[in-house]
C-alpha cells in the first residue's frame, strides 16, 4: 500500500522535437534502473522515470504480486473497478 509519494524532477536542455522516454522498472527494482540504458538508447531525450508504489524484494513494484511472482489478479481487478485518487 503507498504510504507517501515523493516526486523529484530534473530537466536539462534537450534539442528541439526529441520526444520524452518514459521508462518503467521490473519489480524489485527502483526509478534508477533504467537510467543508464535509457541516456544510451536515446542520447539528447529527456528521460521520465517512475518509480513503482508499491514495495517489493529490495525495491518497488507497479503491481501488487503473489509470492511465486505471479500478479495479484484479484488486486489488479480491484484497483480497476476503484480506482484511487490522483
Amino acid at each position: 500500500m503507498l504510504e507517501s509519494t515523493e516526486l523529484r524532477s530534473w530537466s536539462w536542455p534537450t534539442p528541439e522535437n526529441l520526444a520524452p522516454v518514459v521508462v518503467l522498472h521490473g519489480s524489485g527494482q527502483d526509478e534508477n534502473t533504467l537510467l543508464s540504458f535509457a541516456r544510451a538508447a536515446c542520447p539528447g531525450h529527456t528521460i521520465i522515470s517512475v518509480r513503482g508504489r508499491i514495495a517489493w524484494e529490495e525495491g518497488f513494484a507497479f503491481f501488487h504480486r503473489n509470492p511465486d511472482r505471479t500478479l495479484d489478479e484479484r488486486d489488479l481487478q480491484h484497483g480497476a473497478a476503484h480506482p484511487r485518487p490522483a
